[in-house]
């Protein structure tokens, strides 16, 4: 990339293709590990390797996810594990093309290891959406992407990238399919308010990080 980050939507799938991979986050399991005075989240946890002599993403047994209490002061330095990805072949085809997209627009060279978050947060007239519960961070990746599956009948959820002095640098809501942020990690910092909802609704995203393997 030529900057440190790049919003864009990457949406190719047709409309069935989509609505299928939507439907995914149906099948999600409550995280054990949010603190309960910051809302409720669903999510599972998966993680691959890739290869750019082969090109391949070859999907690893299913593992515990740790971050630095320094990166994330709500959740970090505790081992976590979440529940394995849990999808069918079309899916799990769709989500290594989504996959695909980083690597080529990162051109990473060698091995690569990913770990991928699918998230549902809810929200309702009693319950606020909290994406950022560690305030403004960085996820102590080489590489990150923040893919948008849809939302439900919310106000909020604006996303801020900042650079490492947290200097505001651009501001986005992802509000269609695929609208999607990438940036090397190590180089900006981001947050995500809070949203609300009048009735009943949610954000479901996807969330992408890259380490090169040693």
């Amino acid at each position: 990339m030529l900057h440190p980050y790049i919003c864009l939507n990457i949406n190719t799938l047709s409309k069935n293709e989509l609505k299928h991979f939507q439907s995914q986050w149906n099948h999600l399991v409550k995280d054990p590990y949010l603190p309960q005075q910051y809302g409720i989240r669903f999510r599972r946890h998966g993680s691959f390797e890739y290869n750019s002599a082969t090109g391949l993403f070859i999907q690893l047994p299913s593992g515990s996810y740790e971050q630095s209490k320094e990166m994330n002061p709500v959740m970090g330095g505790i081992e976590r594990k979440f529940q394995p990805l849990d999808l069918d072949k079309k899916a799990l085809n769709t989500l290594k093309g989504i996959l695909n997209y980083g690597t080529m627009l990162f051109d990473v060279k060698g091995k690569w290891k990913m770990h991928t978050h699918m998230i549902r947060i809810p929200s309702h007239v009693s319950l606020i959406g909290w994406p950022s519960p560690e305030g403004v961070h960085s996820d102590g990746f080489e590489y990150i992407a923040i893919h948008l599956i849809a939302r439900k009948s919310i106000k909020g959820a604006d996303t801020t990238i900042y650079d490492n002095n947290r200097n505001k640098l651009h501001q986005v809501t992802l509000e269609k399919p695929l609208d999607s942020i990438f940036a090397e990690d190590d180089k900006v910092m981001h947050h995500t308010t809070n949203f609300m909802s009048d009735n009943f609704g949610y954000r479901d995203t996807l969330l992408v990080s890259w380490n090169k393997v040693p």
